[in-house]
């Protein structure tokens, strides 16, 4: 079994050696070699959430939201063993040709134990879903396959996003998860507790979200009150990607890079994936933090490099082969896992297929015979695919005819730019009636489950100016906020401004609209997305939306393209979302029949309206946007 009071003995020794300099260079993901101490270089950052990621080739296996659906923890802990195995082979090799990058290490940043509780996440895919039991099982059995039973660490698993972290994806770097202490210690811990009682995990890795009130990657509570001194936990803390650089650029709970990386290393974060700890010395100069500090975290780090077996050339795991890789072994119990995994949700009696009955199959669909469907996130690289029209022209021979149609891009409204919307439907009506019996395949894949619509978006629409769009709204009295400062004492909306409670707001000079009943009802919150403005039109056969920014104004304003642009975008422009991920900020198309509205959100989920048609009647609305405003009334 493994000695972590030897490795932890042998780690104080050694970093007893290392000037504070050295120390807290070793705090980055990307830590440096200390060669007068016989250190290598070595990157914490490395991806095993359904195989070795991101390093070449490798044994995939299904996502962790379909092996969840074996319900077989037992299994999931073999591939867990086979992944370590490969990991091992592939860092052996790595190591002897003095490839220290990203990826090829030995401390993986999986499993995923969030849960899966609102399909709008966008990444529930990598989790187990969204039952904390279920998880939990299946997260400790992955971790112990990981991990092995060896004198050494086969290699160390992370257990993250640790804590209430489960979207919403776009405002992850800033939103606070007020979650109730029933719902916190009922569903969301009980996976991570485990982890560390049960599945003795390496590693926990922080979210970016604040949980009540606290950034978690420096959070007293879930890292010193709950981690370490609740669950007893050993190992070392590592923050997400950038997580600790938000505390000052966008929860503002620091206000500097030095008070930030000071706030993470006392809470006990020992590795920054980012690069705020390169503000650690001058913290350290700041007073801010000690050399204990800095210490503690580096002996943490070193007694899981030595509980890898790293520094000793003896380790039981040096001698894998890399022949080891997609084994065939290793590739079957891969092709098993994928057929456990398939979950029938219906059957009306036509299954099973016999292909002696059977001429002509039609395959159908965006994803037949695409390979990005199969690859999921955070994967490896498999030397062969077999996409869902190759399998069934495989399976049948010459035995049966397979017809096969595209039917539909993925996400836009044709699959030839210069072909008119549904270019593809025609040819899959045509297999479907000449067919006798039509295998369908249409899931996303995992380029549209990570896209948005923001660079489809700006494509069409160049960025303007957003001072130029605010000064031109400020002119119409309205009463302006944007997301820049954490003052906002003078703004009349204080009171049911959530943007404001959040110290996200900074408050422009107004002058109150005239005849105003309500400040609520002259409100218009402007997005910080490059001078875009959402223009909605309702009534109650639909709705109409078109894409406003001044002054950079086409010379014509089509509300009939833009409409079809959302069509494009997603089937119903009622539905429409635009994502702007870099400033997290969401407009949401609403189906509410409330007339003519113009509506802008500074992160904020208070959204807040002003009536078009009272704004024409009190105010002197720019040329432009009358115009597009007068178009938009005749459709």
């Amino acid at each position: 079994m493994r000695d972590r009071k030897k490795a932890q003995a042998l780690a104080h020794e050694l970093v007893s050696k290392m000037t504070i300099e050295e120390r807290a260079s070793q705090l980055k993901f990307d830590a440096p070699p200390i060669e007068r101490l016989g250190v290598s270089a070595y990157n914490w950052w490395n991806e095993a959430l359904h195989g070795v990621a991101r390093a070449g080739t490798a044994t995939m296996f299904p996502q962790p939201v379909a092996m969840a659906s074996m319900f077989d923890p037992e299994r999931s802990r073999k591939i867990g063993d086979v992944v370590a195995t490969e990991a091992r082979a592939k860092y052996n090799e790595a190591s002897k040709h003095g490839d220290r990058d990203i990826y090829k290490g030995l401390t993986f940043w999986s499993p995923n134990i969030n849960l899966f509780r609102d399909p709008r996440w966008g990444r529930g895919q990598e989790t187990y879903s969204e039952d904390p039991y279920l998880t939990a099982r299946l997260g400790v059995a992955y971790i112990k396959g990981l991990q092995g039973d060896g004198k050494y660490l086969k290699v160390a698993a992370c257990a993250k996003h640790y804590a209430v972290h489960s979207g919403p994806e776009a405002i992850r770097h800033e939103f606070d998860a007020e979650v109730s202490q029933k719902d916190l210690w009922e569903t969301y811990l009980p996976a991570f507790e485990a982890a560390v009682k049960e599945g003795e995990v390496e590693a926990v890795m922080g979210a970016y979200n604040r949980t009540l009130g606290e950034p978690c990657c420096g959070s007293d509570l879930l890292i010193r009150k709950i981690l370490r001194g609740k669950w007893g936990f050993q190992g070392h803390f590592v923050s997400d990607c950038w997580a600790i650089s938000d505390f000052h650029l966008h929860h503002h709970i620091t206000t500097t890079a030095p008070e930030s990386a000071a706030l993470a290393i006392k809470m006990g974060c020992d590795v920054n994936c980012g690069n705020t700890y390169l503000h650690l010395l001058r913290a350290l100069e700041d007073g801010l933090i000690t050399e204990d500090d800095i210490t503690t975290a580096a002996e943490r780090l070193f007694t899981t490099r030595f509980m890898l077996g790293e520094f000793d050339e003896n380790c039981e795991y040096n001698s894998i082969p890399y022949e080891v890789v997609e084994c065939p072994e290793h590739l079957a119990l891969s092709e098993e896992a994928a057929r456990r995994s398939v979950v029938l949700l219906k059957n009306d009696g036509i299954l099973p297929l016999d292909k002696a009955k059977i001429k002509t199959i039609g395959v159908i669909g965006p994803n037949a015979n695409d390979r990005m469907a199969l690859i999921g996130n955070y994967h490896g690289t498999a030397s062969r695919y077999i996409t869902v029209l190759e399998g069934i022209q495989d399976y049948v021979g010459d035995d049966v005819r397979v017809l096969y149609a595209e039917g539909c891009h993925l996400y836009k409204d044709r699959v030839e730019g210069l072909g008119l919307p549904g270019d593809r439907l025609s040819e899959a009506e045509t297999v479907a009636e000449h067919s006798d019996v039509v295998v369908l395949v249409t899931p996303i894949d995992s380029a549209a489950h990570k896209a948005t619509l923001t660079a489809a978006l700006s494509a069409c629409y160049p960025a303007g100016h957003c001072g130029d769009f605010t000064q031109a709204l400020m002119e119409l009295g309205a009463c302006v906020c944007t997301p820049k400062s954490p003052k906002c004492e003078v703004c009349p909306t204080q009171s049911f401004c959530h943007a404001y409670k959040a110290g996200n707001v900074t408050k422009y000079p107004v002058k109150r609209p005239k005849a105003a009943k309500k400040i609520e009802e002259r409100t218009v919150f402007l997005l910080e997305c490059n001078g875009r403005f959402a223009v909605e039109k309702r009534s109650e056969t639909g709705l109409l939306a078109g894409l406003w920014q001044f002054p950079n104004v086409p010379q014509k304003l089509d509300a009939q393209t833009t409409v079809q642009t959302a069509q494009s975008f997603h089937t119903d422009p009622k539905e429409l979302v635009l994502e702007t991920h870099k400033t997290h900020i969401f407009t949401h198309i609403r189906w509410e029949m409330t007339g003519y509205v113009i509506r802008c959100n500074a992160m904020s989920e208070a959204f807040t309206w002003a009536s078009l048609a009272e704004l024409e009647r009190d105010f002197a609305l720019p040329t432009a946007f009358r115009q597009f405003l007068d178009e938009l009334k005749t459709l």
